[in-house]
C-alpha cells in the first residue's frame, strides 16, 4: 500500500470527502443570497452591507460543520437500522430453522 493510499483507508475520509462535496453546492447559494441581498442593499448603509458580507463568511465557515454532523447521525441511524434489520431476520431464521426441526 502506498504513501497516498493510507489516508483513504482512514474510517472519516468518506465522510469528509461528502461534506466537502456539499460544500460546494452550499457555498455557491450562500453567494447567490449574498449577491442578491447585496444588490437590494445598495442604498444601504456601509454598515448593512459589511453585516450582510459577515453573515455569509459565518454561514460558510459552519455549513461544512452542520454537514459533518448531518452526516454523522445520519450514517449513525443507517448503522443501527442495518443491525435492527439484521438482528430480524437472524430470529426470523432461528423461527423457521426451529419450525421445520
Amino acid at each position: 500500500m502506498s504513501p497516498l493510499q493510507i489516508p483513504a483507508t482512514q474510517p472519516g475520509v468518506p465522510r469528509l470527502g461528502s461534506t466537502l462535496l456539499h460544500f460546494l453546492w452550499q457555498g455557491v447559494a450562500i453567494a447567490v443570497i449574498y449577491a442578491v441581498a447585496r444588490k437590494r442593499a445598495e442604498t444601504s448603509s456601509p454598515n448593512v452591507r459589511y453585516l450582510l458580507g459577515c453573515v455569509s463568511l459565518a454561514a460558510m465557515a459552519v455549513a461544512p460543520l452542520v454537514t459533518w454532523w448531518m452526516l454523522g447521525s445520519s450514517e449513525e441511524r443507517f448503522q443501527l437500522e442495518f443491525h435492527r434489520e439484521m438482528r430480524e431476520m437472524s430470529v426470523f431464521n432461528l423461527v423457521v430453522a426451529k419450525g421445520d426441526g
